[in-house]
């Protein structure tokens, strides 16, 4: 593994298109000799937040705060284990710091990214351009060169290059002119904000030939990725060249084989094809019934395609535009359709307020990507709303306690009355002379005695506690003794 080796690490991540923080986390899994460290098994168990559970965490990030300013989560998780011995995961921890007012909530809902696409609808209309470092080894020399590169967005064809030494106004020039010459001058070029493609040399000749410069990133959230992916696709497919600079034969040889492997990558990727010919596959005889199935999917599938007109959101994007006489493009249109679903309708009427707002105040904000971008920030700001309260109604330490109050509450009174309670409430009903009063004294006797006659498998024994508590009664008369005992006998028989 690559261990204390970053650039190698980085390389390799790329290479197996995952992220260098994993492929991090695996090497340090193993030693030196590729052996697995031996890991303690420590498998988490379910542990239940209580309300001094939530008060530790709570003056614990307090203390933290002070000392640190800021809680990294996973640091603070493992203080908590090693000094207050709470085994807890990440998310539980940060659900408590949340509802407790101690981390900013963050959701992280995936929604279909609104966007307007750069003049792809012809070809030469928007030119990609960049520049990026390729490395080449001659026996132990390492030279490294900038190729810079032109690409057309709509064709993704590459049409022209350069390679120098570093990267100028001069090279994208060179670049820009080899592209006129080939396929005529394109309406747009798409830069990033380097020295080069801001250069005055370059800015007249854009001027000269009626070329409009698109600046990438914010005005543009598909950013220079055409040009940028095809970087990306080339240096995956010819890797590192290395020349074996040893003999006339060795670089022959070398140079063969950086063309050939380039080839077999790229050939790898072509389809295989079916063991039939398309001809022969086209003339495959299918039975009805399997056609009639393949046309009812596909029925199934158009249906399930299919797209409201009546759906309230929708409407409210078509009124707005309609009202505000907006003009936005077919393709701008189908995206904010197939975007705007995703939102909260209660979000959507109020960032159209906010939206008309602004637009009277700035007529150049009359656009469909100004109005995605107050949505986008309503929405999230509901979202981290509702998991704020989320947190709150179940890890703030305040409603934990009264929580448990409440349910300490309804403990005890879901607890079968004892023998005493139900005696001094038979007592209540004889002597108290206002019969609702007794009425409602004797009722409760009833059913408190029901309730305990559950608890017992034979009544005999709680009959005989009744008497014994009975008999002891000093503050009665014999008469109401003897009533109370007449009682009882009726609602515990022998």
């Amino acid at each position: 593994m690559y261990r204390r080796h970053g650039h190698g690490l980085n390389k390799t991540a790329f290479a197996l298109f995952i992220k260098p923080g994993r492929l991090h986390g695996w090497n340090l899994e193993f030693d030196k000799n590729l052996k697995a460290y031996e890991k303690p098994c420590n498998q988490r168990k379910k542990t239940k937040v209580t309300a001094d559970m939530v008060r530790t965490i709570v003056e614990a990030a307090n203390a933290w705060k002070k000392k640190k300013s800021r809680i990294v989560l996973k640091e603070f998780t493992r203080h908590l284990i090693k000094e207050h011995d709470i085994v807890l995961s990440k998310k539980t921890v940060s659900n408590i710091l949340v509802a407790n007012d101690l981390r900013k909530p963050k959701t992280r809902k995936k929604r279909p990214k609104f966007y307007q696409s750069l003049c792809q609808i012809v070809p030469n209309g928007l030119l990609s351009m960049d520049g990026s470092v390729f490395t080449v080894f001659l026996g132990d020399e390492v030279y490294k060169f900038n190729v810079e590169s032109a690409v057309d967005v709509f064709s993704n064809l590459c049409t022209a290059f350069s390679v120098s030494n570093t990267e100028t106004s001069g090279e994208v020039l060179k670049v820009l002119e080899e592209h006129r010459k080939k396929w005529g001058s394109p309406l747009g070029m798409l830069s990033d904000h380097g020295s080069a493609n801001l250069s005055d040399d370059v800015s007249a000749w854009l001027k000269k030939y009626d070329v409009e410069p698109v600046p990438a990133g914010p005005g543009n959230p598909e950013g220079n990725g055409t040009i940028e992916g095809a970087f990306g696709w080339l240096k995956r497919t010819i890797g590192e060249i290395r020349i074996d600079m040893s003999s006339k034969k060795t670089i022959a040889k070398s140079v063969l084989e950086t063309i050939i492997g380039a080839y077999i990558k790229m050939q790898s990727r072509l389809p295989s094809g079916a063991q039939l010919s398309r001809i022969s596959s086209m003339g495959t005889p299918i039975n009805q019934k399997t056609r009639e199935s393949e046309k009812e999917r596909l029925r199934h599938y158009l249906k399930s395609k299919e797209k409201s007109n009546d759906s309230p959101k929708l409407k409210i994007l078509c009124d707005m535009v309609r009202h505000l006489k907006m003009k936005p493009d077919l393709k701008v249109v189908k995206r904010a359709e197939k975007s705007i679903i995703n939102y909260d309708i209660e979000a959507i009427y109020e960032s159209e307020a906010r939206f008309v707002k602004a637009v009277s105040k700035k007529a150049q904000r009359l656009n469909l990507a100004y109005f995605f971008g107050i949505l986008k920030r309503i929405q999230q700001e509901r979202d981290d709303h509702v998991y704020k309260e989320y947190c709150r109604k179940k890890y703030h330490h305040a409603r934990m306690l009264e929580n448990e109050r409440l349910e300490q509450e309804r403990l005890e009174n879901e607890k079968p009355p004892d023998i005493k309670l139900v005696i001094d409430m038979l007592i209540k009903s004889i002597t108290i002379k206002h019969r609702s009063v007794s009425d409602f004294a004797m009722r409760r006797v009833v059913e408190w005695t029901n309730e305990l006659k559950k608890t017992v498998k034979y009544t005999g024994p709680l009959r005989k506690k009744f008497m014994d508590i009975i008999a002891e009664l000093k503050d009665v008369s014999l008469d109401q003794k003897l009533e109370i005992q007449r009682q009882i006998e009726i609602l515990l028989p022998v």
